[in-house]
C-alpha cells in the first residue's frame, strides 16, 4: 500500500502551529512559576479559567499547586473542574483533597454527602451545615442526612465561632418537634469531644437554660465557664446547683 505523502508546505504549517502552541505553553508555565516564587504576583480569574479549559495536565497540575497555599483558585475555575470532574479526574481529586474551596463548590459537595470525603469546610459552609440540620428536623417526618454528617464532622473538627454559636443557640433553643432530644444530644457530644465553647457559645448555652449541659460545662470544660458575660447570665439565673458548682470549680482555676 502506497504511503500518503505530505507536502513541504503542510509540514511548514504543522511546524508553525506546533511552535505557536509550544510558545504558549512556555508562557503559561512562566506565568504559573511567577505565582510560585512571588507572593505578590496575581493571575486574573479569566486567565485561570482559560488555563484550566486548555486541558493540559501539566499546566493544570502546576496551577493548582500554585494555588494550594496562600491563594484561592477562583470560583469559576473550581466550578469548571467540579462540573467536568469526569474529564479532570486528577485535578478534581487534588482540588478536593488539598485546596481551599469556594462556598459554591462546598455546597455541591455537601449536597452529595455520601460520596464526599470528610474534610474541613469553611466557616460559611459550617453554618450552612448547621442550618441544613435544623431545616431537616423541621420536616415531617424529619430527616437525618445532615444530622449524620454533622455527627461525623463534629467528631473531627471544632466549628468556627459563628457556626458553634449558631449550633448551641438553635440546637438547645428548640422547644418543639420530634428531634429535640437528638439536637440536645449533639451539643452534649460536641462538648464531650472538644471540651470548650467560645465565649459567644457559652453565653448562648446559659441563655438556653439547658441545665444538664450547663452543669457539665462548669465542671468539665478545660477552663470552666470563663466568659464574664456568661458568668453574669448564670448568676442572674440563680440556680443553686449551678452557682455552687461554678464556685467550687472557680477555686481550682
Amino acid at each position: 500500500m502506497e504511503k500518503e505523502k505530505i507536502s513541504a508546505k503542510e509540514i511548514a504549517e504543522i511546524k508553525e502551529k506546533a511552535e505557536a502552541k509550544r510558545q504558549m505553553h512556555r508562557k503559561i508555565v512562566e506565568e504559573i512559576d511567577r505565582l510560585v516564587h512571588d507572593e505578590k504576583a496575581e493571575m486574573s480569574p479569566e486567565r485561570q479559567l482559560e488555563i484550566i479549559k486548555r486541558g493540559y495536565s501539566d499546566e493544570i497540575r502546576a496551577l493548582l499547586k500554585a494555588y494550594n497555599n496562600k491563594r484561592t483558585l477562583c470560583p469559576e475555575a473550581q466550578l469548571y473542574i467540579y462540573t467536568h470532574k469526569q474529564d479532570y479526574r486528577e485535578a478534581y481529586a487534588y482540588m478536593i483533597e488539598n485546596m481551599r474551596l469556594c462556598f459554591e463548590v462546598e455546597k455541591k459537595l455537601l449536597a452529595d454527602v455520601f460520596c464526599t470525603k470528610l474534610r474541613r469546610y469553611s466557616p460559611q459552609a459550617e453554618i450552612y451545615i448547621v442550618q441544613k440540620v435544623l431545616a431537616e428536623t423541621d420536616e415531617i417526618p424529619p430527616k437525618r442526612v445532615f444530622l449524620n454528617l454533622f455527627k461525623e464532622y463534629s467528631k473531627n473538627y471544632k466549628l468556627s465561632v459563628d457556626a458553634e454559636t449558631l449550633m448551641v443557640r438553635e440546637f438547645l433553643g428548640r422547644k418543639h418537634g420530634l428531634m429535640i432530644d437528638e439536637l440536645h444530644n449533639r451539643v452534649e457530644k460536641y462538648f464531650e469531644t472538644h471540651q470548650v465553647f467560645s465565649a459567644l457559645a457559652q453565653r448562648e448555652m446559659v441563655k438556653a437554660s439547658y441545665h444538664p449541659l450547663i452543669m457539665a460545662y462548669i465542671k468539665k470544660a478545660r477552663k470552666g465557664l470563663n466568659d464574664e458575660t456568661a458568668v453574669n447570665l448564670l448568676l442572674e439565673r440563680a440556680d443553686r446547683a449551678e452557682i455552687e458548682a461554678y464556685y467550687e470549680r472557680y477555686v481550682e482555676l
